[in-house]
């Protein structure tokens, strides 16, 4: 078998994903198709499995990312699949299959397969990690296509399969989607932003080199062992900071520089808190720390950051934080963690799915592009959790979103313990509590008028709809 790093799999999962192989090699040996580089086309599907390998999946993922485009390009049939491989790995390929018998020149058939696949994703988040490895692969071949199909993919790519990744936490694949897309549409910005990362790299690598060993060496004279990254922002962020917002001080953007500090599972998580206050003993360091251990970020990313100083004042984010937080802060949820429904990011994207899953594709689109997929900020809810939301949502949004407050008639606002109109716009690390009682302020039809998101704006139409049908 080719594929690589299937150490971690029991004999019978690899059994399958030997079948696997032998199945998708086989049928598309059998069409003699060719990739646009001339390769063999299996050797695409291969590619995908090695990247889902590479990320941690599960065998189901791997065997789905082999047979992931035999349903639609070859004879092979979904029947014949579920007889063969089960119920589960036949959802996930079905839910990567392009919809059958849409006309090539029909402008919504990218949309509806779009729509295909988020609506899937809610039952299973493994459709979402086949589906980025295939186009993470596409990606980087991208070169072998004419320019006008370069940019439209790269387009889409940007718009919808890098919004996805960071919905999930895959932020090594949202990464090079963001870099390999920039290439495409921006070939000239690209390069000057690919130049000036290496500048950066240059200059602060000995400093950031040297600094992560002295945390190490701090450290293990305590007897707490751990694993230092010297990392830097992507060369799409750094190119969105400098050009697309203007902005020439390129030290303000967070995160520029950064070291990991990543410790062992068997230390506890309180065990990053007392690492925080070694590491503010050997430098200089602000005093508010952020907190993203006992306050996930909505996709379960886990990490305690705080920020220290170079020689000349910029800025270094540390973050620190369990091998288990790293692996999905770098790979995204798993489909377990998905499944237990613990993060707030499964529960607004299946109330997503259930509020627009009969709305034509481009409405769909639409909607997630500006309900899911906008620029989000953090606020705090009543329970101290982070609660994410689009920029530009105001508190009656907010109530609309994360609660069932829809449902009744009468509540007011607070944000930062001050009482609020319901058009009050959101802003990053707001405190927010929502209060329900028939002596507050009655619902009123023109707070319509004061919502940003398509979710709220159904909910209370359904609300109005209900109140007129007494």
């Amino acid at each position: 078998m080719e594929l690589t790093g299937l150490e971690r799999f029991s004999e019978n999962e690899l059994n399958k994903i030997r079948q696997a192989y032998r199945v998708a090699k086989g049928l598309h040996d059998q069409t003699k198709i060719r990739r646009k580089s001339g390769e063999p086309f299996f050797t695409h599907p291969l590619a995908v499995a090695q990247i889902l390998v590479d990320l941690n999946e599960d065998y189901e993922a791997v065997c789905a990312g082999l047979l992931h485009d035999t349903i639609e390009d070859t004879a092979y049939t979904k029947e014949r699949m579920e007889q063969d491989f089960g119920e589960t790995i036949t959802y996930i390929v079905d839910g990567v299959t392009k919809i059958p018998n849409v006309s090539k020149l029909d402008k919504n058939a990218d949309l509806e397969t779009i729509k295909k696949l988020i609506v899937s994703c809610a039952r299973d988040i493994r459709i979402i990690k086949v589906k980025l490895a295939d186009r993470l692969h596409n990606m980087r071949t991208l070169q072998y296509m004419n320019p006008l199909k370069q940019q439209k993919i790269a387009h889409e790519t940007l718009s919808i399969y890098v919004p996805l990744a960071k919905m999930i936490g895959a932020y090594r694949i949202k990464n090079e989607l963001e870099d390999l897309s920039l290439q495409y549409l921006d070939k000239e910005n690209y390069e000057k932003a690919l130049k000036t990362r290496k500048d950066i790299i240059e200059i602060y690598n000995p400093f950031l080199e040297e600094m992560g060993s002295k945390i190490q060496r701090s450290l293990e004279s305590s007897g707490l062992h751990s694993r230092i990254e010297v990392r830097y922002k992507n060369v799409y962020e750094i190119y969105h900071f400098t050009h697309v917002q203007k902005n020439p001080q390129l030290f303000q953007l967070n995160g520029l520089l950064g070291i990991k500090i990543i410790i062992p599972d068997e230390l506890s998580k309180e065990t990053c808190f007392l690492i925080a206050g070694k590491i503010a003993s050997l430098f200089p360091t602000k005093t508010k720390l952020s907190n993203y251990i006992d306050n996930p970020k909505p996709n379960g990313y886990e990490s305690l950051h705080m920020t220290t100083f170079a020689k000349n004042g910029e800025e270094i984010l540390l973050r620190i934080r369990t091998e288990s937080m790293d692996k999905v802060a770098t790979y995204g949820l798993t489909s377990e963690m998905y499944k237990s429904n613990i993060y707030q990011m499964c529960q607004e994207f299946t109330s997503f799915v259930l509020a627009n899953q009969n709305e034509k594709p481009e409405l769909f689109i639409k909607n997630l592009e500006n309900d899911l997929f906008a620029d989000q900020i953090l606020v705090y809810g009543k329970d101290g959790a982070l609660v994410s939301i689009p920029r530009g949502a105001t508190v009656l949004d907010y109530a609309l979103l994360k609660s069932a407050v829809y449902e009744l008639q009468h509540m007011s606002f607070l944000v930062n313990d001050l009482i609020v109109s319901p058009d009050t716009v959101l802003q990053n690390g707001d405190r927010v509590e929502v209060l329900l009682s028939k002596n507050q302020k009655e619902f009123l039809p023109e707070w319509k008028n004061y919502v940003r998101t398509n979710l709220a704006l159904k909910r209370i139409n359904k609300l109005l709809d209900e109140r007129n049908a007494r």
